[in-house]
């Protein structure tokens, strides 16, 4: 019998989550800083300076998704990471990853701080060269609710690109961080 009543709990509690259920549209920009980057090629592991290659840029990036509760959504997003240079040999670098974003959004009155973790793929130009490859990420943010609807607050990202050679023997690893996006949701 007691069973029962933690089953019966629990769907209600999970029906109550599902109260503040419906889709959300987010936007954010901020600074792109490329970290590090290095290349594993037959096991021997090189470092490339892309800190050195490429200046501080841009990162802009668009989401859509379903909250599933007031604590949890899932979703996409896409957007554009621009780092310009100052080296000839590279004029720019840009990344546009899409990827399937699942966050935990715990709340403290009018303020949440939401964690998303992201897994997905990206295209990755340089100069007249593209290039494909898995895409992680991880941001955590701080929001203010300004209405029920709208949030608005700032997030700090962190992510890694990774490129294969065609023999699959060469795979390039590429870390960027955006220590401050401003961000933007609306939860309809």
């Amino acid at each position: 019998m007691k069973k029962f009543f933690v089953v019966i709990a629990a769907l209600l509690y999970c029906a109550a989550g599902l109260y503040a259920a419906g889709p959300y549209m987010s936007m954010s920009v901020g600074n792109a800083i490329p970290l590090a980057g290095f290349v594993v090629s037959n096991g021997e592991k090189a470092d490339v300076p892309v800190d050195e290659y490429f200046d501080v840029g841009l990162r802009t990036e668009l989401s859509a998704g379903w909250n599933v509760t007031d604590w949890f959504s899932a979703g996409f997003t896409t957007g554009v990471t621009y780092n310009p240079s100052d080296i000839e040999a590279y004029d720019l670098m840009a990344a546009v990853p899409l990827t399937l974003d699942l966050t935990l959004s715990p709340s403290i009155g009018v303020m949440s701080f939401p964690v998303t973790l992201s897994a997905g793929g990206h295209a990755q130009f340089i100069d007249n060269s593209v290039s494909f490859g898995p895409y992680f990420a991880v941001s955590v943010a701080m929001l203010l609710d300004v209405t029920q609807q709208l949030s608005i607050g700032v997030e700090a990202k962190a992510d890694l690109l990774m490129q294969f050679a065609d023999d699959f023997d060469t795979i390039s690893y590429q870390v960027g961080l955006s220590p401050m996006q401003l961000k933007l949701i609306y939860s309809f």
